[in-house]
Protein backbone atom coordinates (compact mmCIF):
# COMPACT_ATOMS: atom_id res chain seq x y z
CA UNK A 1 0.00 0.00 0.00
CA UNK A 2 1.17 3.52 -0.82
CA UNK A 3 1.14 6.11 1.93
CA UNK A 4 -0.91 9.24 1.31
CA UNK A 5 1.37 11.44 -0.78
CA UNK A 6 0.75 14.71 -2.59
CA UNK A 7 1.58 14.70 -6.28
CA UNK A 8 2.41 17.74 -8.44
CA UNK A 9 3.17 18.00 -12.15
CA UNK A 10 5.24 21.16 -12.46
CA UNK A 11 5.18 23.16 -15.69
CA UNK A 12 8.36 25.14 -15.00
CA UNK A 13 11.47 25.15 -12.86
CA UNK A 14 10.15 28.17 -10.95
CA UNK A 15 7.09 26.14 -9.93
CA UNK A 16 9.36 23.38 -8.65
CA UNK A 17 11.44 25.77 -6.56
CA UNK A 18 8.29 27.43 -5.15
CA UNK A 19 7.04 24.02 -4.03
CA UNK A 20 10.39 23.20 -2.43
CA UNK A 21 10.14 26.34 -0.29
CA UNK A 22 6.81 25.37 1.30
CA UNK A 23 7.28 24.58 5.01
CA UNK A 24 7.00 20.95 6.15
CA UNK A 25 7.28 19.56 2.65
CA UNK A 26 9.40 16.42 2.48
CA UNK A 27 9.60 16.19 -1.27
CA UNK A 28 11.05 13.85 -3.83
CA UNK A 29 11.56 15.00 -7.41
CA UNK A 30 10.93 12.26 -9.95
CA UNK A 31 11.47 11.81 -13.64
CA UNK A 32 10.43 8.28 -14.61
CA UNK A 33 9.92 7.24 -11.01
CA UNK A 34 10.96 3.63 -11.62
CA UNK A 35 13.22 3.61 -8.55
CA UNK A 36 11.32 6.02 -6.29
CA UNK A 37 7.82 4.57 -6.65
CA UNK A 38 9.05 1.03 -6.08
CA UNK A 39 11.01 2.24 -3.06
CA UNK A 40 7.92 3.91 -1.60
CA UNK A 41 5.80 0.83 -2.26
CA UNK A 42 8.41 -1.37 -0.57
CA UNK A 43 8.57 0.99 2.43
CA UNK A 44 12.24 1.75 1.84
CA UNK A 45 13.87 3.77 4.60
CA UNK A 46 15.15 6.17 1.93
CA UNK A 47 11.61 7.38 1.22
CA UNK A 48 9.76 6.96 4.53
CA UNK A 49 9.48 10.70 5.21
CA UNK A 50 8.35 11.64 1.70
CA UNK A 51 4.97 13.37 1.64
CA UNK A 52 5.19 15.11 -1.73
CA UNK A 53 6.22 13.95 -5.19
CA UNK A 54 7.13 16.57 -7.80
CA UNK A 55 7.09 15.33 -11.39
CA UNK A 56 9.18 17.21 -13.97
CA UNK A 57 7.63 15.73 -17.09
CA UNK A 58 5.74 18.88 -18.19
CA UNK A 59 8.78 21.17 -18.12
CA UNK A 60 9.59 22.18 -21.67
CA UNK A 61 12.84 20.83 -23.14
CA UNK A 62 13.81 18.63 -20.21
CA UNK A 63 13.72 15.46 -22.29
CA UNK A 64 15.36 16.84 -25.44
CA UNK A 65 18.66 15.68 -26.93
CA UNK A 66 20.52 18.39 -28.83
CA UNK A 67 23.90 18.81 -30.54
CA UNK A 68 26.37 21.66 -31.03
CA UNK A 69 29.73 21.59 -32.79
CA UNK A 70 31.52 20.43 -29.63
CA UNK A 71 29.02 18.69 -27.34
CA UNK A 72 25.74 16.85 -26.93
CA UNK A 73 23.16 17.81 -24.32
CA UNK A 74 20.83 15.13 -22.96
CA UNK A 75 17.91 16.38 -20.90
CA UNK A 76 17.62 14.63 -17.56
CA UNK A 77 14.08 13.46 -18.43
CA UNK A 78 15.24 11.65 -21.58
CA UNK A 79 14.20 8.03 -21.29
CA UNK A 80 16.52 5.15 -22.07
CA UNK A 81 14.35 4.27 -25.07
CA UNK A 82 14.59 7.80 -26.45
CA UNK A 83 18.38 7.75 -26.03
CA UNK A 84 18.57 4.34 -27.71
CA UNK A 85 16.50 5.52 -30.68
CA UNK A 86 18.11 8.95 -31.07
CA UNK A 87 20.32 9.61 -34.11
CA UNK A 88 22.67 11.94 -32.22
CA UNK A 89 23.48 9.56 -29.37
CA UNK A 90 23.85 6.66 -31.81
CA UNK A 91 26.30 8.69 -33.87
CA UNK A 92 28.69 9.57 -31.05
CA UNK A 93 28.17 7.33 -27.99
CA UNK A 94 27.95 3.61 -28.84
CA UNK A 95 28.91 2.52 -25.31
CA UNK A 96 26.00 4.49 -23.85
CA UNK A 97 23.67 3.00 -26.46
CA UNK A 98 24.75 -0.52 -25.52
CA UNK A 99 24.33 0.23 -21.82
CA UNK A 100 20.82 1.71 -22.07
CA UNK A 101 19.71 -1.16 -24.32
CA UNK A 102 20.35 -3.57 -21.43
CA UNK A 103 18.47 -1.69 -18.70
CA UNK A 104 15.50 -3.71 -17.44
CA UNK A 105 12.98 -4.51 -20.15
CA UNK A 106 11.30 -2.41 -22.83
CA UNK A 107 8.59 -1.17 -20.47
CA UNK A 108 11.21 -0.01 -17.98
CA UNK A 109 13.31 1.64 -20.68
CA UNK A 110 10.25 3.48 -21.96
CA UNK A 111 9.76 5.03 -18.52
CA UNK A 112 13.15 5.17 -16.77
CA UNK A 113 15.28 8.27 -17.38
CA UNK A 114 18.98 8.95 -17.51
CA UNK A 115 18.64 11.71 -14.89
CA UNK A 116 16.92 9.35 -12.49
CA UNK A 117 19.57 6.70 -13.03
CA UNK A 118 22.29 9.21 -12.15
CA UNK A 119 20.58 10.85 -9.15
CA UNK A 120 19.56 7.49 -7.66
CA UNK A 121 23.29 6.67 -7.69
CA UNK A 122 22.91 2.92 -7.27
CA UNK A 123 26.17 0.97 -7.53
CA UNK A 124 24.63 -0.94 -10.45
CA UNK A 125 23.47 2.11 -12.46
CA UNK A 126 24.16 0.91 -16.01
CA UNK A 127 24.38 4.29 -17.74
CA UNK A 128 27.00 5.78 -15.42
CA UNK A 129 30.23 3.92 -16.40
CA UNK A 130 29.83 4.86 -20.10
CA UNK A 131 29.06 8.45 -19.14
CA UNK A 132 32.22 8.53 -17.03
CA UNK A 133 34.50 7.35 -19.84
CA UNK A 134 32.84 9.91 -22.14
CA UNK A 135 33.81 12.64 -19.62
CA UNK A 136 30.24 13.67 -18.90
CA UNK A 137 29.35 16.81 -17.00
CA UNK A 138 26.04 17.43 -15.26
CA UNK A 139 24.13 20.69 -15.21
CA UNK A 140 22.51 21.54 -11.87
CA UNK A 141 19.86 24.21 -11.41
CA UNK A 142 18.60 25.92 -8.26
CA UNK A 143 16.44 28.99 -7.76
CA UNK A 144 19.45 31.31 -7.98
CA UNK A 145 21.83 29.83 -10.52
CA UNK A 146 22.82 27.10 -12.96
CA UNK A 147 26.21 25.41 -12.73
CA UNK A 148 28.08 22.51 -14.31
CA UNK A 149 30.38 19.94 -12.71
CA UNK A 150 32.00 16.67 -13.82
CA UNK A 151 29.80 13.63 -13.26
CA UNK A 152 32.66 11.99 -11.35
CA UNK A 153 32.41 14.76 -8.71
CA UNK A 154 28.62 14.61 -8.59
CA UNK A 155 28.59 11.02 -7.28
CA UNK A 156 29.37 10.68 -3.57
CA UNK A 157 28.41 7.24 -2.21
CA UNK A 158 25.71 4.62 -2.79
CA UNK A 159 22.40 6.47 -3.30
CA UNK A 160 23.98 9.81 -2.46
CA UNK A 161 25.10 12.68 -4.70
CA UNK A 162 26.07 16.29 -4.05
CA UNK A 163 22.58 17.38 -5.16
CA UNK A 164 20.96 19.53 -2.47
CA UNK A 165 17.30 19.46 -1.51
CA UNK A 166 16.63 22.67 -3.43
CA UNK A 167 18.44 21.61 -6.62
CA UNK A 168 17.55 19.77 -9.82
CA UNK A 169 19.70 17.82 -12.23
CA UNK A 170 18.75 19.57 -15.45
CA UNK A 171 20.87 17.86 -18.11
CA UNK A 172 23.96 15.86 -18.97
CA UNK A 173 26.64 17.36 -21.23
CA UNK A 174 28.88 15.06 -23.26
CA UNK A 175 31.82 16.40 -25.27
CA UNK A 176 31.77 14.93 -28.76
CA UNK A 177 34.51 12.27 -28.82
CA UNK A 178 37.41 12.68 -31.19
CA UNK A 179 37.86 10.11 -33.93
CA UNK A 180 39.89 6.91 -33.83
CA UNK A 181 38.68 5.74 -30.42
CA UNK A 182 37.62 2.15 -29.86
CA UNK A 183 35.40 1.17 -26.97
CA UNK A 184 33.59 -1.59 -25.15
CA UNK A 185 30.78 -1.92 -22.60
CA UNK A 186 30.12 -5.16 -20.72
CA UNK A 187 27.38 -6.00 -18.27
CA UNK A 188 27.20 -9.18 -16.21
CA UNK A 189 24.13 -10.22 -14.25
CA UNK A 190 22.66 -13.37 -12.79
CA UNK A 191 20.77 -13.88 -16.05
CA UNK A 192 20.77 -12.36 -19.53
CA UNK A 193 17.45 -10.54 -19.38
CA UNK A 194 15.94 -8.03 -16.90
CA UNK A 195 18.91 -8.43 -14.59
CA UNK A 196 20.43 -6.09 -12.04
CA UNK A 197 24.11 -5.66 -12.85
CA UNK A 198 26.62 -7.61 -10.81
CA UNK A 199 29.48 -6.04 -12.75
CA UNK A 200 29.78 -3.44 -15.49
CA UNK A 201 32.82 -2.23 -17.39
CA UNK A 202 33.28 0.61 -19.87
CA UNK A 203 36.50 1.22 -21.80
CA UNK A 204 37.63 3.76 -24.39
CA UNK A 205 41.02 3.41 -26.03
CA UNK A 206 43.04 5.30 -28.62
CA UNK A 207 46.31 4.07 -30.06
CA UNK A 208 48.78 5.17 -32.70
CA UNK A 209 50.81 2.38 -34.23
CA UNK A 210 51.56 0.32 -31.12
CA UNK A 211 51.50 3.18 -28.60
CA UNK A 212 48.65 3.67 -26.15
CA UNK A 213 47.82 7.36 -26.59
CA UNK A 214 44.67 7.47 -24.45
CA UNK A 215 42.62 5.16 -22.26
CA UNK A 216 39.53 5.59 -20.07
CA UNK A 217 38.22 2.85 -17.78
CA UNK A 218 35.14 2.91 -15.52
CA UNK A 219 33.57 0.15 -13.46
CA UNK A 220 30.17 -0.30 -11.92
CA UNK A 221 28.68 -2.64 -9.29
CA UNK A 222 32.11 -3.89 -8.20
CA UNK A 223 32.75 -0.58 -6.40
CA UNK A 224 30.31 1.28 -4.09
CA UNK A 225 29.57 3.75 -6.89
CA UNK A 226 30.60 3.76 -10.54
CA UNK A 227 34.29 4.66 -10.58
CA UNK A 228 36.73 6.05 -13.14
CA UNK A 229 40.44 5.23 -12.65
CA UNK A 230 42.07 8.49 -13.72
CA UNK A 231 45.48 8.13 -12.07
CA UNK A 232 46.07 4.64 -13.37
CA UNK A 233 44.97 5.65 -16.86
CA UNK A 234 47.40 8.56 -16.94
CA UNK A 235 50.28 6.40 -15.71
CA UNK A 236 50.18 4.13 -18.75
CA UNK A 237 49.56 6.60 -21.56
CA UNK A 238 52.32 6.79 -24.21
CA UNK A 239 53.58 3.28 -23.48
CA UNK A 240 53.99 0.43 -25.97
CA UNK A 241 51.04 -1.95 -25.95
CA UNK A 242 51.82 -5.54 -25.01
CA UNK A 243 50.56 -8.19 -22.60
CA UNK A 244 52.85 -6.95 -19.85
CA UNK A 245 51.38 -3.45 -20.06
CA UNK A 246 47.80 -4.75 -20.01
CA UNK A 247 48.54 -7.00 -17.02
CA UNK A 248 50.00 -4.02 -15.15
CA UNK A 249 46.90 -1.92 -15.82
CA UNK A 250 44.57 -4.74 -14.75
CA UNK A 251 46.59 -5.47 -11.60
CA UNK A 252 46.68 -1.84 -10.48
CA UNK A 253 42.96 -1.35 -11.02
CA UNK A 254 42.19 -4.52 -9.04
CA UNK A 255 44.35 -3.20 -6.19
CA UNK A 256 42.57 0.15 -6.34
CA UNK A 257 39.18 -1.57 -6.16
CA UNK A 258 40.33 -3.37 -3.01
CA UNK A 259 41.60 -0.09 -1.56
CA UNK A 260 38.22 1.52 -2.19
CA UNK A 261 36.00 -1.26 -0.92
CA UNK A 262 38.04 -3.58 1.26
CA UNK A 263 37.51 -7.34 1.13
CA UNK A 264 33.90 -8.25 0.32
CA UNK A 265 32.24 -11.67 0.34
CA UNK A 266 31.72 -11.58 -3.44
CA UNK A 267 35.31 -10.79 -4.42
CA UNK A 268 36.62 -14.38 -4.75
CA UNK A 269 34.26 -14.49 -7.74
CA UNK A 270 33.87 -10.93 -8.93
CA UNK A 271 37.43 -9.65 -8.84
CA UNK A 272 39.01 -12.42 -10.97
CA UNK A 273 36.12 -12.14 -13.43
CA UNK A 274 36.60 -8.37 -13.62
CA UNK A 275 40.35 -8.74 -14.15
CA UNK A 276 39.92 -11.28 -16.94
CA UNK A 277 37.26 -9.22 -18.66
CA UNK A 278 39.37 -6.08 -18.47
CA UNK A 279 42.42 -7.89 -19.85
CA UNK A 280 40.43 -9.47 -22.68
CA UNK A 281 38.72 -6.24 -23.69
CA UNK A 282 41.87 -4.10 -23.69
CA UNK A 283 43.66 -6.74 -25.74
CA UNK A 284 40.78 -7.03 -28.20
CA UNK A 285 40.56 -3.25 -28.62
CA UNK A 286 44.31 -2.86 -29.23
CA UNK A 287 44.84 -5.70 -31.72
Amino acid sequence: MFAEINYFESRSFSEVFDLLKIPNIKSCIIAGGTDVLIGIRNNSSRFKEINTIIDLKNIQGISEITETETEVKIGSYATFSSIYNNQITNKYFPLLIKAVSQVGNLQVRNRATIGGNIVNCAPCADSVPPLLVYNANVVIRNSESIYKIPLSKFLVSPYKTILKNDEILESIILPIPKQNYKGSFIKLGKRKGVAISRLTLAILIKQQDNILTDISIASGAITPIATRFYEIENKYINNSINDSLIISIVTEIAKEILNITGIRWSYPYKLPVFQQLLFNEIKKLTI
